[in-house]
C-alpha cells in the first residue's frame, strides 16, 4: 500500500549566533507514526534558502538512516528498506516496523532568509530499487576475505569526502582515483554520515566512517561500525557537553581521530575534550589548500606537546578529498587529491581489525612523496610506535623520494640533527627511568613539509594534561621553544 503525507517540521532548539545576533543554525524535529511493518520507506525533501542541512531518521533512538544536502545539489531522496537493494548507501536495511519514527535536522540558512522545507514520506509494502543503487555492490561495515593477509605496510588515506555530502567525486570515482594513487584502502568520511554501501572492488578497499563535524571542530571517526548519532542527537555538537557525549557514546565504534586541528575556522577549539579519548591526531591535512601550510606547522608542534606528556597518539594524514583529480583550490597550481598526504600503516592484513591496532600501536608513517623507512639498526622487525629496548644505538631512515631530503631528527620536540639526502643516521643514548621520543620529519629543498614517521619510544611517563584545552594551554606557554 503506498502512503504519502506531508511531515510538519516543528524547531525545538534554535542556535544563535552570538556574535551578530542572526539564527543560522536551526535544530528540528519531525515525527510519524507507522502502522504496521512495511518493507520499506522513502523519505522525499524540497527546499530553498537552506544553505546546507544534514537529517538523521531515528526509529527508537537507532538511525536508519541518514543525508546531507547542499544548496549545489539536486534535491535528495533517501531509501531505507528491508533488503540492501531497496537501501541507499547510507541507510541501515531492516523491515520497517510499527511506531514513532523521527527526523531531526541540523540546517544551516541565509540568516535572513525564512526558511522552506517540505518533507514526504511513502510507506511501501513492497519495496523499489533505490536510486542509488549498483550492481555487486557490498556494506562496508562487514568484513569481507581480505585481499591480503600479510604482514606489511599497506598505503591508505584517512579523510575522503563522497558526492553524499560535499565532495565532488562519486563512490566509483573515488575507487578509481584511489587506485590510480596506488593506495591499498582508504576511509570514506562524509560529514556526520556514513556512506557504507559501496561497488565491489578487488584492488583498493574503502572502509566506513564519518567525519563529526561541529561548529567548534572536526573529527573523524574511523572503522565505524554504525551511526555515531545512535543514542545521541544532532544538538549535541553545539556543546561542549554533547560533544563529548558523543565522543564517549562512540568509544567502541572505530577509533577517534581529530581532524586538522589548527585549520580555521575548522579548529578543533573544544576545550574539554578528553585526551585519552583521542587515538589519532590528523597531523598534515590537504596540502594543496594554502591555509594548510601553517596549520600543519602548528599540528606539529602541538603534537610534540602531547608527546612529551607521554601520550602516545599517533600522527596520521588526510587528504580531505573534496575535489575532482584535475580540480585545483585557489592559489594552487597542484590538483587536490586522495592520497595526498597518504599514511602508510604496518598490520597483519588489510583488514579494519588489523589496521585499527596497527594505529593504536602507533605503526603509522605519513608522507605527501613515498615511504619513509625508519628502523633501529640490527633490528629489522622493529617498527615505529614501539619502544627502544637498548639505552644507546642507532636508527636508520631511508626516504623512497627521488629528489633531495632535508632529514630531522626530533628528540622531544627538539631538531638535534639534520641530514640531507636520501639515507641517514641517527645514534642516540639515554638513562634508566628516563623518558624520550624520538622521530624523524622530511621536508623538501625549500622546507616545505612532506612526511612524518611516528616515534620511537624510550621508558614511560604519566601523563599529567587532561584535556584539549589543557594541552593547547601548555603549547601556548611552549610553543617558541618547540618543533
Amino acid at each position: 500500500m503506498k502512503n504519502t503525507m506531508n511531515i510538519p517540521i516543528t524547531p525545538y532548539a534554535d542556535i544563535v549566533n552570538q556574535e551578530d545576533k542572526l539564527k543560522e543554525y536551526v535544530i528540528y524535529r519531525a515525527c510519524f507514526e507507522v502502522d504496521k511493518e512495511y518493507e520499506q520507506l522513502i523519505i522525499s525533501f524540497h527546499a530553498k534558502n537552506i544553505k546546507w542541512f544534514t537529517c538523521n531518521v531515528y526509529h527508537q533512538n537507532i538511525v536508519r538512516g541518514q543525508v546531507v544536502q547542499i544548496m549545489k545539489k539536486t534535491m535528495e531522496t533517501i531509501f531505507i528498506g528491508i533488503e540492501e537493494i531497496f537501501n541507499s548507501a547510507t541507510s541501515i536495511p531492516g523491515s520497517i516496523l510499527p511506531g514513532t519514527w523521527e527526523l531531526e535536522f541540523e540546517i544551516l540558512t541565509d540568516a535572513t532568509e525564512d526558511i522552506q522545507l517540505e518533507v514526504t514520506y511513502e510507506l511501501r509494502a513492497q519495496g523499489v530499487e533505490a536510486s542509488d543503487n549498483v550492481e555487486n555492490q557490498r556494506d562496508i561495515y562487514f568484513e569481507v576475505e581480505p585481499n591480503s593477509t600479510s604482514n606489511k605496510w599497506y598505503k591508505g588515506d584517512f579523510h575522503t569526502h563522497t558526492v553524499y555530502s560535499d565532495g565532488r567525486m562519486t563512490r566509483e570515482h573515488n575507487l578509481v582515483t584511489a587506485k590510480n594513487q596506488n593506495l591499498d584502502f582508504f576511509v570514506a568520511t562524509d560529514h556526520n554520515i556514513i556512506t557504507h554501501l559501496w561497488p565491489n572492488d578487488s584492488e583498493v578497499v574503502p572502509f566506513p566512517g564519518t567525519e563529526l563535524t561541529t561548529p567548534k571542530g572536526h573529527g573523524n571517526f574511523l572503522f565505524a561500525e554504525k551511526p555515531i548519532f545512535n543514542y545521541c542527537s544532532l544538538e549535541d555538537m553545539y556543546s561542549e557537553v554533547g560533544v563529548n557525549k558523543i565522543i564517549e557514546t562512540n568509544q567502541q565504534n572505530g577509533i577517534f581521530s581529530i581532524n586538522h586541528p589548527f585549520l580555521a575556522p575548522w579548529a578543533w577549539v573544544l576545550r574539554e575534550t578528553k585526551l585519552n579519548m583521542v587515538t589519532s591526531l590528523e597531523i598534515c591535512n590537504d596540502p594543496t589548500y594554502q591555509d594548510n601550510t601553517l596549520a600543519t606547522e602548528k599540528a606539529l608542534t602541538f603534537w610534540s606537546i602531547l608527546l612529551n606528556d607521554g601520550f602516545h597518539i599517533t600522527g596520521i594524514g588526510g587528504s580531505d578529498s573534496h575535489l575532482l583529480p584535475d580540480e585545483t583550490y585557489p592559489d594552487s597550481n597542484v590538483p587536490s587529491l586522495i592520497g595526498d598526504p597518504c599514511t602508510y600503516i604496518y598490520a597483519e592484513s588489510l583488514t579494519a581489525e588489523a589496521l585499527k591496532s596497527g594505529i593504536q600501536a602507533g605503526h603509522a608513517v605519513l608522507s605527501r612523496d613515498g615511504f619513509i623507512d625508519y628502523k633501529v639498526r640490527g633490528e629489522e622487525n622493529f617498527l615505529p610506535g614501539g619502544t627502544l629496548n637498548n639505552k644507546a644505538g642507532v636508527l636508520e631512515v631511508t626516504c623512497e623520494r627521488d629528489a633531495v631530503s632535508k632529514i630531522q631528527w626530533i628528540v622531544d620536540g627538539k631538531i638535534v640533527q639534520i641530514d640531507e639526502g636520501k639515507n641517514a643516521s641517527f645514534s642516540y643514548q639515554f638513562e634508566d627511568k628516563e623518558y624520550h621520543w624520538i622521530r624523524v620529519d622530511v621536508r623538501d629543498e625549500n622546507d616545505q613539509y612532506i612526511g612524518s614517521t611516528n616515534p620511537f619510544y624510550w621508558g614511560k611517563k604519566q601523563t599529567t594534561l587532561e584535556t584539549w584545552g589543557d594541552a593547547l594551554d601548555e603549547w601556548n606557554r611552549q610553543k617558541s621553544d618547540t618543533i
